[in-house]
């Protein structure tokens, strides 16, 4: 998203029915629109999961799927509050693609603009044999619950392995480089360093 704005071919507060079918009907009943920051800072007001998503079948969740339910949802609250939304950035990543405006789903987008041309192949590849076997197994037998246990495994390895790769790369710079961590922790830390 940052990448198209520096480049001029978006703007953070463009409707969202600018980039996705206008007949979606993604505007309040009074004629606000949903923008592209609404859905990046999660203030859309949509929901955390469309009513369409198949828990037990992700992989088959289309862009089909996602503007079957987008034409059936009626937003409500757009920009008022903070609620986390899977559809939201569904429809983000969507609105994305179509406004790179080369052919390239997202995921192609991100492999070759971000992971390819910042040489991040590393962090990007699935797991191998190896790392499945060493999975610890949960108590649950669920999919989804094995999901959500590799994806967090995942971006563990990714940041530690991001870190690292820093690391290396500052290992003859200066001791100034290296981030150093105040005592604080989340909100309250925040704070202070916005209000002294």
């Amino acid at each position: 998203m940052g990448k198209l704005f520096v480049e001029q071919k978006l703007h953070l507060w463009d409707p969202l029915d600018k980039y996705l079918p206008e007949d979606l009907g993604l505007r309040q009943a009074d004629g606000t629109p949903i923008e592209l920051v609404h859905l990046a800072t999660h203030t859309s007001g949509m929901p955390e999961m469309p009513s369409n998503f198949d828990d037990l079948h992700p992989e088959d969740y289309s862009q089909e799927d996602l503007y079957e339910y987008l034409e059936s949802y009626q937003p409500e609250n757009v920009g008022e509050s903070y609620s986390y939304s899977n559809v939201a950035f569904g429809a983000l990543g969507d609105a994305l693609a179509i406004c790179q405006g080369d052919g390239r789903g997202l995921e192609q987008i991100i492999r070759e603009d971000i992971i390819e041309a910042l040489d991040l192949a590393m962090f990007y590849e699935p797991f191998n044999t190896d790392q499945e076997e060493r999975m610890a197994q949960g108590y649950r037998c669920i999919k989804t619950t094995l999901e959500v246990v590799l994806l967090a495994k995942k971006s563990l390895d990714f940041y530690l392995q991001a870190w690292f790769y820093w690391r290396r790369g500052q290992s003859g710079k200066s001791s100034s480089a290296t981030p150093r961590f105040s005592g604080c922790h989340g909100r309250s830390c925040w704070a202070e360093r916005q209000h002294p």
